[in-house]
């Protein structure tokens, strides 16, 4: 039976103890700022590397996104659950290349819309449903609910209808930064929250100066109400839709002041693309609507490509790794061997020649013209073995007793 060769063999064994250090590094950065610990970080890694190898992703990886994740406030088990989705993501989402993008995207949407770590797989779901139906990437869509989740949430829209309008408006822009900003926006200019634009330096120009005032001159231009009541407003989305009813009937002067009222100069193409193509809108609401479990049954799909498998073998071969080489016995032999180095260093400072070989009681003993050609080593408590030559001698225990090493022979 051949064998395998000696250079195939190095290099197997060089990636397990990468592997094994890879790990061990990911693991130490989650013990910093979680509890796992002893039999709960046991039970931990068994099931990081179970996810890892079904998400086709790194062991170590997955653990530093959870890591990631617990830096961020989430307690132990929803950073576990965040680091699959976000890894999720990235698997599925087109566009999206690691882990860290994915993840930002996930932070920005669950804090933006006030939204609990066990919906996470749904705004995946969501994400990935409209990517897939829709003219719109889910890079697209993480960067658009990047820029606008917070303001879309405080104008009373959902998750479904932010990703509606930014799918509607990137269907004709083709640029994710310029229609999260346009939503950003709109679901200020609607309200007339002129110091809250301000604040997040959006201009203003065109803005209204008070609600009743918007209120007013939209309904007297188009018949669209923004408020429900007295009180409350209507969603963006919802002013949006019914503005998007009456749009074709417009002037093109009237709809270049409403497209000016509700989003400013700067917004106006976007905002145009918004009421031209609602249609759209209402498609990606739809495709929303029916998004339950769609991300995993892409995600099959991707572990079926040859990408997709070969992530999984690497990530068995992390596991494989960690099960042949403890990651304990490498710190044991790094921890030996720093021991050695510094006891050679230290030798080296006395003695001016280099210890050769495994054999302490080897050295050379011309180089140039060294500071000793030899030594001894005896018991500390026999005579000469105390103190004479001291300055430049140094102990050495066994597990027994206590040794002097002695130069002997000291050059002028």
């Amino acid at each position: 039976t051949p064998k395998p060769s000696s250079a195939a063999s190095d290099v197997y064994k060089r990636q397990v103890y990468q592997n094994v250090v890879e790990i061990d590094t990911a693991v130490t950065e989650l013990r910093k700022v979680s509890e796992y610990a002893g039999k709960s970080l046991e039970e931990y890694m068994s099931r990081a590397s179970e996810q890892a190898q079904k998400l086709g992703v790194s062991i170590s990886d997955y653990v530093n996104s959870t890591a990631d994740w617990k830096r961020l406030g989430y307690s132990d088990e929803d950073a576990e659950n965040m680091a699959t989705y976000s890894t999720l993501l990235k698997n599925v989402g087109d566009g999206i290349d690691d882990v860290n993008t994915s993840s930002s995207y996930l932070i920005s949407t669950l804090q933006g819309f006030g939204l609990l770590a066990d919906q996470a797989e749904d705004v995946v779901n969501k994400i990935d449903a409209v990517a897939n139906t829709q003219p719109v990437t889910a890079k697209d869509l993480g960067e658009i609910l990047t820029r606008s989740s917070a303001a879309m949430s405080a104008a009373n829209n959902t998750l479904e209808e932010t990703i509606a309008l930014g799918t509607a408006a990137n269907a004709v822009i083709q640029d994710a930064d310029t229609v999260g900003t346009t939503l950003k926006s709109v679901s200020m200019y609607l309200r007339a929250a002129k110091s809250d634009a301000e604040n997040a330096g959006i201009e203003v120009d065109g803005m209204a100066n008070s609600v009743s005032e918007l209120r007013s001159e939209l309904k007297s231009l188009t018949g669209v109400d923004i408020m429900l009541d007295s009180k409350n407003f209507k969603s963006t989305y919802q002013i949006m839709k019914e503005l998007s009813q009456v749009w074709s009937g417009l002037s093109d002067v009237t709809q270049a002041n409403v497209t000016e009222m509700i989003g400013g100069k700067r917004n106006a193409n976007a905002v145009s693309a918004i009421l031209n193509n609602f249609s759209v809108a209402e498609s990606a609401m739809e495709s929303a609507a029916n998004s339950a479990n769609v991300a995993w049954a892409e995600n099959e799909k991707y572990l079926d490509s040859i990408q997709g498998r070969l992530n999984q073998l690497d990530a068995s071969f992390q596991a494989l790794s960690t099960d042949v080489l403890d990651s304990g016995l490498v710190k044991t032999v790094v921890s030996l061997a720093t021991g050695l180095t510094k006891a050679a260093d230290a030798m080296i400072k006395f003695t001016g020649a280099i210890p050769m070989g495994a054999g302490i009681a080897t050295f050379i003993t011309q180089l140039g013209k060294p500071k000793m050609t030899g030594f001894t080593i005896v018991p500390s408590n026999t005579p000469g073995g105390d103190t004479e030559q001291a300055r430049c001698s140094f102990y050495w225990r066994s597990a027994a007793r206590e040794y002097l090493v002695k130069p002997t022979n000291m050059a002028a």
